[in-house]
């Protein structure tokens, strides 16, 4: 009967259970916040810096790639080709391009595959022109011709970031119409 008391008795213990509330102190709290906060500041500064950049990567390859396709038409005319640009143009004849050039050229970035958007203002991107040099013509290809006694070129010019008043922010390049025959 002895042992079945003890047991019994046992069984009874009452243990106290304190019921302790599990929370974050307020000084916790602030400084989670503030370590978001630092590190939310050096994401958007980081951001800002890789957007920026990549705004003049794509202006620089835009401007590449609209190059290239006047010269690739030229060089069709040097195969052999009579007609260029989709079969709109005549060839260019000894030093001079003629004005059409310059009005269909912006036209083949505006349509199908071909669309060419201004990354700073979602604007079509090439078009005609002599200005560039304020900052509202970032990231626009300007084409015109230059005439120099009695040769023509075509002017591909852009201003690749801010600010445009800044001729090193410039890119430029010259495309001769008496190339054909060289």
């Amino acid at each position: 009967m002895m042992v079945t008391m003890c047991i019994f008795q046992k069984s009874l213990t009452f243990v106290n259970f304190k019921k302790k509330n599990k929370a974050f102190t307020l000084i916790e709290l602030l400084v989670v916040v503030a370590i978001i906060g630092i590190l939310a500041a050096v994401g958007v500064v980081a951001y800002n810096g890789y957007t920026s950049s990549a705004k003049e990567s794509a202006v620089r390859n835009n401007f590449k790639s609209v190059v290239k396709y006047i010269n690739n038409e030229l060089m069709k005319c040097e195969l052999g080709e009579l007609k260029i640009m989709g079969g709109t143009l005549n060839c260019p004849q000894g030093n001079t391009f003629g004005t059409g050039i310059i009005n269909y050229i912006p036209s083949v970035f505006k349509t199908g595959d071909n669309i060419f958007r201004n990354p700073y203002d979602n604007g079509l991107q090439v078009n005609t022109g002599n200005i560039y040099n304020r900052d509202e013509d970032v990231g626009y290809i300007r084409l015109n011709l230059v005439n120099v006694g009695s040769d023509q070129f075509i002017r591909v010019k852009s201003c690749v970031k801010l600010p445009c008043s800044d001729t090193s922010n410039h890119i430029e390049e010259l495309i001769v119409s008496d190339m054909i025959g060289r």
